[in-house]
C-alpha cells in the first residue's frame, strides 16, 4: 500500500541531510538493501518464530544510564538509524503503548499478535555524547509521524517518557515540529515487550 511505501521510503532517507551535527556510522553493502523487507508477510522465517515469547521488560532505572523509547511506524528502519549514531550503546525493539496493558486480553503481545500495543524502540545511550533534544531530533528525522486513523496502533507515532524532564522536552519538540508534531503522542513509559530475536537488528541481517 501507499502508506507501507511512504513508511519505508521515510527511514531510508540520509540521515546526514536532517541531522548533519550527529557522527553515524556508515552503513554496510548489506545494511542498505530495500528496507521493504521489513514488511514480507507470511515468510518461511515468520512462521518459524509464530511461538516465540516477547519478555516483558522491567522499566529502566535511568540513574547512571539515560534511556529513550519512541514508537516510529515499523521499528526495523528506527532501529538501523539509531544503531549507527555514535554515543548509542544499545537499542532493543518490542511492543508499548497498550491502553489497558493490564488488562489479560492485553497480555504478552507478539509480532502475530500486538493487540493495541505501538511498534516500539528502546534506546540506551550515553549522556557525555548525546542529549535528549537530539534524540528527538532524530525521532522526527528518521520517520514520517502518520495520523493514526489510518495507519493503525501498530505503527503510530509516540514518544514515550521516563521523566518529567523528557515530557517537558517532548512537548517543546512537538511543538517546535509543528505539522509534523500534530500526529504525536506523548506518554509515560510503561510496559515494553521485547520483540522476537528475529526482529532484533532485522534490516542489518540483510
Amino acid at each position: 500500500t501507499a502508506f507501507l511505501l511512504l513508511s519505508c521510503w521515510s527511514y531510508l532517507i540520509s540521515i546526514d541531510a536532517f541531522c548533519p551535527s550527529i557522527s553515524v556510522r556508515r552503513a554496510t553493502t548489506a545494511e542498505k538493501r530495500p528496507a521493504l523487507i521489513c514488511r514480507r508477510k507470511g515468510s518461511a522465517q515468520d512462521e518459524a518464530n509464530t511461538s516465540s515469547e516477547c519478555p516483558l521488560l522491567p522499566v529502566p532505572d535511568s540513574s547512571s544510564l539515560d534511556y529513550a523509547m519512541f514508537a516510529m511506524g515499523d521499528f526495523g528502519g528506527p532501529q538501523r538509524d539509531f544503531d549507527r549514531v555514535e554515543g548509542i550503546l544499545e537499542t532493543v525493539v518490542g511492543y508499548s503503548g497498550s491502553e489497558d496493558p493490564e488488562a489479560e486480553h492485553n497480555l504478552n503481545p507478539t509480532y502475530k499478535d500486538i493487540k493495541d500495543y505501538a511498534e516500539t524502540i528502546r534506546v540506551r545511550y550515553d549522556p557525555n555524547e548525546l542529549d535528549y533534544n537530539e534524540l528527538l531530533k532524530m525521532f522526527f528525522s528518521f520517520h514520517t509521524p502518520e495520523n493514526p486513523r489510518w495507519c493503525g496502533t501498530q505503527y503510530r507515532s509516540a514518544i514515550f517518557t521516563f521523566s518529567t524532564e523528557q515530557r517537558e522536552l517532548a512537548h517543546s519538540a512537538v511543538k517546535e515540529w509543528g505539522a509534523l508534531g500534530r500526529f504525536v503522542a506523548i506518554e509515560d513509559a510503561s510496559y515494553f515487550y521485547k520483540a522476537e530475536e528475529y526482529h532484533q537488528k532485522y534490516l542489518q541481517k540483510w
